[in-house]
């Protein structure tokens, strides 16, 4: 069928019929499937886009000869879905490598790892620039007001920096700090040795 075509009522297909039509007028299609197969079927045989959404003759969506689909744009740049806007989704399910520009105020789950610039853990060591690791590994100069707990693997100390406290006779020290000295130690500005 190659003619302009004009319909005041029902139209019934009882057999496959070509139509070639340059404009169509209608105030509403509307399709009612009460058979087994798909309402619309539409194979496009040729490059052109297999369809085109207009309001007031701008393009708002396409759907184009390679299976792609694009909002606002006649450009689907080869993407399944090229949206050329804002999109709101309430999930989001998938690989989102090529996501940019988040915002990390808006996280509200999950734990960012040490290898992409987080923590790895949830529970904060200390305050002010905390150290959120279990077992930090620090290298450099760490300066602190206050250090406190359990030195024992501390490593070359210089012993011109003590400023209190007495070394133990046990850790190669006195154990006492005045000059007269006690027991095995010898503090005495005058000792007398023997043996």
């Amino acid at each position: 069928m190659d003619a302009n075509i004009l319909v005041r009522g029902s139209v019934t297909r009882r057999t496959t019929q070509e139509i070639s039509a340059n404009q169509v007028y209608t105030k509403q299609l509307s399709v009612n499937n009460i058979g087994s197969n798909s309402a619309i079927l539409i194979n496009q045989l040729s490059f052109q886009p297999v369809a085109l959404f207009k309001v007031n003759n701008e393009t708002k969506i396409i759907f184009d000869n390679h299976g792609s689909v694009g909002i606002k744009t006649t450009n689907t740049q080869y993407y399944d879905l090229y949206v050329n806007g804002y999109t709101f989704s309430k999930y989001y399910i998938g690989d989102g490598a090529d996501i940019y520009n988040l915002n990390t105020s808006k996280v509200s789950a999950g734990v960012l790892d040490v290898e992409y610039g987080g923590t790895g853990v949830t529970s904060s060591t200390g305050s002010g620039a905390n150290v959120l690791n279990t077992d930090p590994v620090l290298s450099g100069v760490i300066s602190g007001g206050t250090f406190s707990g359990n030195g024992s693997l501390l490593e070359s100390l210089n012993t011109s920096k003590v400023s209190a406290g007495v070394l133990d006779v046990e850790y190669g020290g006195t154990g006492v700090s005045t000059s007269t000295g006690s027991g095995a130690n010898v503090l005495n500005t005058d000792p007398v040795l023997s043996g």
